[in-house]
């Protein structure tokens, strides 16, 4: 659709846990290359093209094939998310870009909550490397070099 000189894309999105919720949303192309394309790629680092060469994102300018080539990347970052080797947080950074300018009207509460839930989960143990699990599951991080840590350590 083009709006006051600039193509607006349509993307129609869905998301199965047991009932199939669908929505739309659109954006520019430029809003799509910094909120989604540009991290994704940081994300995945060396691994990007593994995931993604056959499929690259579009040019700037809305060039002929803009289309087909977002189709292609959105199919290429949903068989990623299918196959779950997206990181939790990279997951929910995307459905937060693709619903951010829905209400809570809109949305039903269960697909809101696919994203928004939060969990306490209570780790356990000796000195058996909980602190470098629990960075690694929620900043998608590891780093041998932590110090032990004794008594309680929270994040959030």
């Amino acid at each position: 659709e083009e709006r006051e000189g600039h193509t607006w894309y349509v993307i129609e999105c869905s998301i199965r846990r047991g009932v199939k919720h669908s929505w739309c949303v659109q954006r520019r192309l430029g809003h799509l290359r910094r909120a989604l394309h540009d991290q994704v790629k940081a994300a995945f680092g060396d691994s990007y093209g593994q995931h993604f060469g056959r499929a690259p994102f579009p040019h700037r300018g809305g060039l002929i094939g803009t289309t087909a080539r977002l189709n292609a990347w959105f199919n290429a970052l949903v068989a990623c998310m299918n196959a779950q080797i997206m990181p939790p947080v990279l997951v929910e950074h995307v459905l937060q870009v693709l619903t951010q300018d829905r209400t809570q009207a809109e949305l039903s509460p269960s697909i809101i909550n696919i994203y928004k839930t939060k969990k306490k989960v209570v780790f356990i143990g000796g000195i058996c490397g909980k602190s470098c699990f629990i960075n690694r599951l929620m900043y998608d991080r590891y780093s041998d070099a932590l110090q032990g840590t004794i008594g309680i350590d929270f994040s959030s």
